[in-house]
């Protein structure tokens, strides 16, 4: 065999290898999802800059812009709120074409703060709520400059925004307030395209951290921008092609940035983190369709949550969970601009705009399964816990072992507690199952996937890709062997 020949049948086994290890890597989840149309946001134009965070009490906060059906002006800048269940809707700035690539966070006061661009007079502006009016103020006005605007709130309840700068020489901007200084805006990246798509977080030390696209640099790139001292740094996150359009940034409690964008080359939705200085990027999901407009958020275990939309035939909602192990997918309506917060109690809540009622819809969680994290294996004879926990007190719950749809066993019902401990009997047949939680009236369910398999004896066991890896290592040392024999 020649030296080549053996090369090539090396890479092959290797790239097995590779995908052994790298498949079904995102699992399908079902978790039920409540729904509503928001009262009064009917969507009259095409272009809808939409933007949500929640308050400490879970209340919802929106502000998006509208084509207006006033002849006099061309859209309307609005902001809709929840009290106790009751939706209340304002403009918040009567000025004309105001309010594109708005964006929205809530200060610890539980007050709307929010950034926007002033297309009529090429401007980024800031406004904040007090009492029942809004304080309107320019941040910059340097000829057009206020596109991709994003606004983060301190713990000193100051504003930091991200934005782009259309006035030569183009760039990253980022402005800042207190009660010091005013505003302060600086260029800290200079460039033609660089900074479209911004996205703005703050450390635990208020530092600003910004992500956000670089088309001058990197050769369409997704960028990273953080603040310590007085002294700005940068990284490149991803340059495996067109990387970082639609970028959206949470930072953990360990001040560790986690990122969802868009892969414009292969149409697909990527999340990447920092891990001991080195970017680790995944695909949410591998299959062929074309995936645009992220959102996303961590959860108290730093586990991200990220929307997107599946824009092939139909523009779909879906959500991605990562368990620790896999991420879980799931559908959650038609429609775009999904936008993704997390409730007190862990929940995710997602407004986006439904587009057979072209209305804005907010749809929410009902139940979470904590246990099983989904995809992994149980064996028989073992007992394992089965965790959850809902949104109301449902007097009764029941468990089901679910196979193809069907139900295959009921394990337990009439439970008002939020665990149950299951020994698996050795005579359900080997295969895989759903554990499906439901109330009684199965208004609300969630499931999560498992394989059931024999018991293994644990002196004995071996890991399944390490017997792959142990397999290819042999038949590598038998083509070395081989080659060397043929010398």
């Amino acid at each position: 065999m020649s030296m080549n020949g053996s090369n090539k049948i090396i890479s092959i086994i290797l790239s097995i290898i590779l995908a052994i290890i790298l498949s079904n890597n995102s699992i399908s989840a079902e978790n039920t999802w409540d729904s509503n149309f928001i009262p009064n946001s009917d969507l009259n134009g095409n272009i809808n800059y939409i933007s949500m965070r929640l308050d400490s009490k879970d209340q919802p906060h929106i502000c998006y812009i509208d084509r207006s059906n006033n002849l006099e002006k061309n859209y309307d800048f609005f902001y809709i709120y929840k009290n106790q269940d009751v939706w209340y809707k304002e403009i918040i700035d009567t000025n004309d074409n105001v309010g594109f690539y708005c964006s929205i966070d809530i200060d610890g006061n539980d007050k709307p703060h929010v950034s926007y661009y002033d297309q009529e007079n090429g401007s980024l502006k800031y406004a904040k709520k007090i009492d029942d009016r809004w304080i309107i103020q320019v941040v910059d006005n340097q000829s057009d400059t206020g596109y991709y605007s994003s606004i983060k709130i301190d713990n000193d309840n100051n504003p930091h925004i991200s934005y782009y700068d259309g006035t030569t020489p183009y760039g990253l901007k980022y402005a800042f307030y207190n009660e010091t200084n005013n505003w302060t805006a600086v260029k800290i990246d200079s460039g033609y395209g660089v900074g479209y798509d911004t996205s703005i977080d703050v450390d635990d030390s208020n530092n600003p951290r910004i992500s956000y696209f670089d088309y001058y640099h990197n050769n369409n790139s997704l960028r990273y921008a953080y603040k310590d001292g007085e002294n700005w740094f940068f990284k490149t996150v991803d340059v495996e092609g067109s990387m970082g359009f639609g970028s959206s940034l949470d930072i953990d409690n360990k001040n560790i940035p986690h990122i969802s964008y868009h892969d414009s080359t292969n149409n697909k939705i990527k999340y990447a983190y920092l891990s001991n200085e080195k970017w680790i990027t995944q695909n949410i999901e591998k299959t062929g369709e074309e995936l645009r407009e992220n959102c996303i958020i961590l959860d108290s275990k730093n586990l991200p949550h990220i929307t997107y939309t599946k824009v092939d035939d139909k523009k779909i909602i879906k959500h991605a969970y990562w368990n620790g192990k896999n991420w879980e997918t799931q559908v959650l309506g038609e429609g775009i601009n999904p936008i993704i917060d997390l409730r007190n109690d862990g929940y995710p809540y997602i407004i986006y705009r439904d587009l057979k009622e072209n209305k804005l819809k907010e749809i929410f969680s009902t139940i979470l399964i904590s246990k099983p994290n989904g995809g992994e294996t149980w064996y028989k004879g073992n007992i394992y816990d089965i965790e959850w926990k809902t949104d109301k007190d449902y007097q009764e719950i029941i468990i089901e072992l679910t196979k193809n749809n069907e139900i295959y066993q009921v394990l337990n019902d009439n439970l008002k507690i939020n665990t149950f401990s299951w020994n698996i009997s050795n005579n359900i047949t080997s295969g895989e199952y759903n554990i499906k939680i439901k109330d009684i009236n199965n208004r609300i369910f969630a499931t999560k996937t498992i394989k059931i398999e024999e018991k293994i004896d644990p002196e004995i066991s071996i890991n399944p890709i390490l017997g792959v890896l142990f397999i290819v290592f042999i038949a590598i040392l038998l083509l070395i062997y081989f080659r060397w024999r043929k010398r």
